[in-house]
């Protein structure tokens, strides 16, 4: 930028220059007149001095006058204002000036001209320098990095040679006889987790399985059929095991059941919040293992033994738990959506606030289950084994309960609208509060049921077996109460039964909490009260037959 303010001085000062000098042209014709003037002796107004002149003749003064006057004439002339001669004198001195002008700018733009062609050639000649410079560089820069990279490269061949030479002597100490050897190589096993030893994430995991396999100790525990005791080995080969699966199921994302850890021994293993996503474990040992918060979604846990497991908010969703072992249990609130449970064991096991939804149950057995406020809606319960259960407060609407044995179970205060219920066997179930609008409780056998201030709208109750029943402030407002058997129920208080459906041969025998009067509008509604009249005892089955024909 200076040298072009540079510049731009210089092309003021000529111009300043060209400017004086054609304004000196201007001025000399008007001086050179002034001097024509004099030199003609032409003057002013002054009055001339009179000189005494000697006696002339008449003729020659007569010739001097008359050449006097013509000379007078002609300067007279000569000085007379010519508009021509004024044009002419100015316009060649305009065209004078024009041409210097124009000279002045011609040499100026050349002067402009050289000195951008010299500028460019300087510019282009720091340029090439400048490209140069840095190509030498470049090269300079290259050949470092080429020589820094077969360095890097030397050095981590080493390393790696340093680092299968170690990982061969973990291996080694693992088959040593010395308890000691053994726990200091599963340790040494862990370094092999860290960051930039990635070849080596499967191959320690596989490790780590394989010596999970074995027998813990040679000494068999008084307990056969109990969970095996921890050993100092066992802990430091579960850290490994836990720490490398998530590693080597990202390096086996598309075939992560490859990693194969079937029938692996994690008694009593401490898996909190631990990784397990995807995990194949067919027919492994957790017993009493804590997997708290651990997300074992999408894993194989068939036949697995997770007896007196915490498996409290563990994610297993999606999970293949066929025919596992989760007797006393503790599950929960834990999320089973969308498993597979089919031949499992949920015997005395806590699966309150538990997420079934969607769940295959199979032919689960949940006997003895607490399953207080856990959300089985839209489950298909029908071959499940399911006695003694506690269901109070659990969402069970939409389910299917399709000839099912239902044996002293509690479902108290739980919702079952819209569930699928018929020819199913309940003793002693206990229903009080139960939501049971909307339900198809056809053809099943509710003898002796507490469903009292249950709501039973719109449910469909025909050919059921209510004998005994307690339905004493039950709403039954819509609901469908042909041929159903109800000798001998409560019906204190019960709502809405004049707005049933249908009683038509429902059988009012016996009947507790019903006036004469009202037993006579039932009758006239269709309801059998007589027992003379009834022919739906006879058609009632006993307890055994009903099991006989149900199972």
């Amino acid at each position: 930028m200076r040298w072009i303010k540079r510049d731009i001085r210089k092309t003021y000062i000529i111009m300043a220059g060209i400017s004086l000098l054609a304004l000196l042209i201007m001025c000399i014709p008007v001086s050179i007149a002034s001097a024509q003037e004099r030199d003609f002796g032409i003057v002013g107004p002054s009055t001339p001095a009179v000189q005494a002149t000697p006696t002339e003749d008449p003729t020659v003064t007569t010739l001097n006058k008359e050449k006097l006057a013509q000379e007078v004439k002609q300067l007279e002339n000569q000085n007379e204002p010519d508009p021509l001669g004024w044009i002419r004198t100015n316009a060649s001195i305009f065209l004078s000036t024009l041409v210097v002008v124009i000279g002045g700018l011609i040499g100026l733009w050349r002067w402009r001209v050289d000195r951008k062609e010299a500028q460019d050639k300087e510019s282009k000649d720091r340029k090439e320098a400048q490209d140069r410079d840095l190509a030498d560089r470049k090269a300079e820069r290259e050949r470092r990095d080429e020589e820094q990279q077969r360095w890097l490269k030397n050095q981590e061949e080493e390393r790696e040679k340093r680092a299968e030479e170690r990982f061969q002597s973990a291996v080694i100490g693992l088959a040593d006889e010395k308890e000691g050897a053994k726990i200091g190589a599963a340790i040494l096993l862990r370094t092999f987790l860290r960051k930039g030893y990635k070849p080596f994430y499967i191959q320690t995991f596989d490790l780590a399985t394989a010596n999970l396999q074995l027998p813990r100790t040679s000494t068999p525990t008084k307990n056969q059929n109990g969970p095996i005791p921890l050993t100092t080995l066992s802990q430091a080969l579960i850290v490994v095991f836990k720490e490398a699966f998530p590693l080597a199921r990202d390096l086996k994302e598309k075939k992560p059941q490859t990693l194969d850890a079937t029938g692996i021994q994690l008694d009593n293993a401490y898996l909190t919040k631990a990784d397990l996503k995807q995990i194949w474990m067919p027919q492994a040992f957790l017993r009493k293992a804590i997997l708290s918060e651990a997300d074992l979604s999408e894993a194989n846990l068939s036949e697995a033994n997770l007896s007196e497991a915490n498996l409290s908010e563990a994610n297993l969703s999606e999970a293949n738990l066929s025919k596992a072992d989760l007797r006393d249990a503790n599950l929960i609130r834990i999320n089973l959506s969308g498993s597979h449970l089919n031949g499992a064991l949920f015997n005395k096991a806590n699966l309150s606030g538990a997420n079934l939804s969607g769940a295959h149950i199979g032919t689960a057995s949940f006997e003895n289950a607490r399953l207080f406020e856990a959300d089985l809606s839209g489950t298909n319960l029908s071959q499940a084994r399911i006695r003694d259960a506690f269901f109070g407060g659990a969402n069970l609407s939409g389910t299917k309960l399709i000839r099912t044995w239902l044996w002293e179970i509690d479902l108290a205060w739980t919702n079952l609208r819209g569930a699928n219920i018929n020819h199913s066997l309940f003793r002693g179930a206990r229903l009080s509060h139960a939501d049971l609008s909307h339900t198809n409780l056809s053809h099943t056998h509710l003898s002796n049921a507490d469903l009292s201030e249950a709501d039973l709208s719109h449910a469909d109750l025909s050919h059921a077996n209510l004998s005994g029943a307690n339905l004493s402030g039950a709403n039954l407002s819509g609901a469908n109460l042909s041929n159903v058997n109800l000798k001998g129920a409560d019906l204190s208080d019960v709502k809405n039964i004049e707005h049933c459906n249908s009683l038509q041969n429902a059988e009012l025998l016996e009947i507790k909490g019903l006036t004469e009067e009202q037993l006579k509008t039932y009758e006239a509604m269709g309801a059998i009260i007589d027992e003379s009249k009834s022919n739906i005892l006879s058609q009632s089955l006993s307890s055994q037959d009903e099991f006989d024909t149900f199972f």
